[in-house]
């Protein structure tokens, strides 16, 4: 019953949020994704699949929202359902951007692996490498650094 709840909610809101936009562009899929709720995140994706590179007003989309959360699950099902690990936000910035910042090797590899390019710039000119080192994130400054030996 619960689930059944859950998806009649996000069916309500999809049609509500087509609507006027109140929330600035932001979908069940991204508050899922930013929450780490894998089993809303399934059935959001699956409610609004329009909605996984959806950026909002700041261009990010539900990928960026779950790197930045650090949410291992909802990245995993994001990338598996075929998100975009280039998608760059308003200021240029990427999801890889985003783990990078966050320290997080396990999610700039998962990024990596999924075809994230970190050659990127933000509009501040910077690549995740760049983000990376200047945050003190060794670990993932040489995850970064292994796509750049193997060329």
């Amino acid at each position: 019953m619960r689930r059944t709840s859950h998806l009649l909610l996000v069916a309500l809101f999809s049609a509500v949020a087509g609507c006027s936009e109140p929330n600035h562009g932001v979908t069940a899929v991204h508050r899922a994704a930013a929450g780490g709720r894998t089993r809303q995140l399934a059935d959001s994706i699956a409610m609004q699949p329009g909605s996984l590179d959806r950026p909002d007003q700041n261009g990010l989309t539900p990928l960026h929202a779950a790197v930045q959360g650090g949410h291992v699950g909802s990245t995993r099902i994001l990338l598996a359902h075929k998100a975009d690990p280039n998608s760059q936000a308003s200021d240029g910035s990427t999801p890889l951007h985003f783990a990078a910042a966050k320290g997080s090797a396990k999610l700039t590899q998962m990024l990596l692996t999924a075809g994230a390019n970190p050659n990127l710039k933000d509009r501040n000119g910077r690549t995740p490498h760049d983000v990376a080192k200047a945050t003190g994130h060794v670990e993932v400054e040489r995850v970064l650094e292994r796509p750049k030996r193997a060329q």
